[in-house]
This record gives structure tokens, sequence and C-alpha cells, in this order.
């Protein structure tokens, strides 16, 4: 597992994804409707930001970023994220083996 660390009140930033489908390779996002990115605290179910991620180019790499707005950031915790892939009436979980960690500033 992968911890990313990020500092509360934070934002202005991109978070980086490639998303894997279950054999290792590159989800191939060209067809997609829409990405979302979903953050959660560790082990809880009531979503605290819920955004949509830009796909970057070329598309068939499955790599995405979410824009890090004001506000997102402004509890400190341990989290846990989802990117959600929508395509043709149809939503893809993704489930990452990552957690973000919001830190307090000293």
């Amino acid at each position: 597992m992968t911890i990313k660390n990020f500092y509360k009140d934070d934002y202005g930033f991109d978070i980086h994804f490639a998303l894997k489908d279950k054999n290792g390779d590159a989800v191939d996002l060209t067809n997609v409707t829409s990405v979302a990115f979903k953050l959660m605290k560790k082990n809880g179910t009531v979503v605290k930001v819920s955004g949509t991620c830009s796909i970057t180019n070329p598309s068939t790499l499955g790599t995405c970023f979410y824009s890090v707005g004001s506000g997102d950031f402004d509890e400190v915790g341990e989290y846990e994220y989802q990117i959600q892939i929508a395509e043709a009436g149809s939503i893809t979980t993704c489930k990452a083996q990552e957690t973000i960690n919001i830190l307090r500033k000293f």
C-alpha cells in the first residue's frame, strides 16, 4: 500500500492516477463519459470530497488527475479514495490501494 501525504487546507495542485485493470494493464479511457474522484475517511462510508478527474492524453494509457480545490483537505485524518469510471450507462469503481493522509501544519 502506498501513502500520499498532504497538508490541511492545501489546494491548487493535482493528484495523478494511473488506472489499471485486474491484470495490471492500463484502463483505456477513450470512450468514457466521466471519471470521478471520491474521498472518504478510512473505513468510513460518507463521501467527503466528490469531483471530476481530467483525463490525460493519450487516453489509452489510463492516466488522469484530480485538481484539489479549496476546502477539499480541511480535516486532518487518514482517508481512502475511489476512482469511478462512467461509460455507456455503467459505472466501474476502482478502489485505490493507497491511503491519503491529511496532516496538520506546524
